[in-house]
Order: C-alpha cells, then structure tokens, then sequence
C-alpha cells in the first residue's frame, strides 16, 4: 500500500470512529430529549443535517465494526480476488454503507414514531409545576 493511501486510511479510520463517539452521544440527546421538529426533521437547515449526520455517524461506526462478522463468508474471495492492496479497504469502507444507511433510516423512523410519547411527558412535566 502507498503512503498516501495510507494515510488516507488512517483518516477515514478516525473520522468513523470520532464520528461514531460523537453521534452516539448526540442520539442519546435526541432520545432523551428532542422532537423530531427539534433535531432531525427541524426547520432549520443546520440543525437538521447536523443531527441527522451523528446518528448516521453512529450507524456507519456499528456497521463498521459488525460488518466483519457479515463478510466473514467472503473473506476468502476477498483475499484471492486480483485487487491492488490500495483498493481493498475502499471497498471495505464502501460494503459498511448498505447497513448503516438501513439502521439510520430505521433509527429516523423510530425518532419519528416516538414523539408522541415525549410530547406526552412534556406536557404531563407541566401539568405539575
């Protein structure tokens, strides 16, 4: 492998992680306590594409560390097939996206699907003050 890629790598190794840590506290916030108006369906175009890229940030660092796991039936393949060694990490990087686009949109689906039962306990805070 050369230098360049691997530095590149290296990058792209802190970056999922760094961004994995960090999305797995900000959906903790968003569990606990935001809307979805409030972090990843929020009016505000910022606001919105931050949310949504911690949580995609802490899919793709699952999917990452799981996929393993998932390819471990083609690893054989993947060690016979005719690539450069410069390549074999991309298509790592890349075979990660297939799950953690569907856990992030699983994930959008739920923060969805649970704002009811938080706007319920908002307004039943309030009621006791």
């Amino acid at each position: 492998m050369s230098d360049e890629a691997g530095v590149l790598y290296k990058i792209l190794l802190a970056h999922t992680f760094l961004a994995g840590v960090a999305g797995f506290f900000g959906r903790l916030y968003i569990g606990g306590y935001l809307l979805s108006t409030e972090s990843t369906r929020s009016p505000s175009p910022w606001r919105r594409f931050g949310y949504r890229y911690l949580v995609f940030g802490l899919y793709y660092l699952v999917s990452f560390l799981f996929s393993p796991v998932l390819m471990a039936p083609f690893a054989d393949a993947m060690r016979e097939a005719s690539l450069g060694a410069n390549v074999k990490p991309l298509i790592y990087f890349a075979a990660c996206l297939p799950m953690a686009t569907g856990l992030y949109f699983l994930d959008c689906w739920i923060i969805v699907r649970s704002d009811p039962l938080k706007t319920a306990i908002r307004t039943g805070r309030t009621r006791f003050r």
